[in-house]
């Protein structure tokens, strides 16, 4: 099986546009390589910034563990829990509790009651 040209007999220049039309995708190549350079670089800018952050945070961890020796007064492992009105509902959090947001229907306030017998 040949392949032919029509215009191969007719003098025009086929050959350069051929190299024309290759150089045009070698130069699309290029640019999709340089824009892949680029964002591989940026990765690794990230990568070092989470690796420096995560760094940081181990070492501000270990200040605080052992400056005050007890688990619960670690600034990163403490847990909260508030209320929009305390003097309703309170609640304590340990350094286990999941995050959340609950709402609280209170029907009536508990009251001091007093057994006789």
């Amino acid at each position: 099986m040949s392949i032919s040209f029509s215009g191969l007999a007719s003098g025009l220049d086929t050959s350069s546009w051929v190299e024309s039309l290759v150089s045009l995708r070698e130069a699309k190549v290029e640019e999709y390589e340089a824009e892949k350079t680029n964002v591989e670089s940026l990765q690794e800018t990230l990568g070092n910034i989470k690796s420096f952050f995560s760094s940081f945070r181990t070492m501000i961890e270990k200040v605080t563990d052992s400056s005050f020796a007890i688990p619960s007064m670690d600034i990163f492992a403490q847990k909260l829990a508030t209320s929009s009105d305390a003097a309703i509902v309170t609640a304590l959090a340990t350094t286990e509790a999941e995050e959340g947001e609950y709402d609280v229907l209170v029907d009536n306030l508990a009251t001091n009651t007093q057994a006789v017998s």
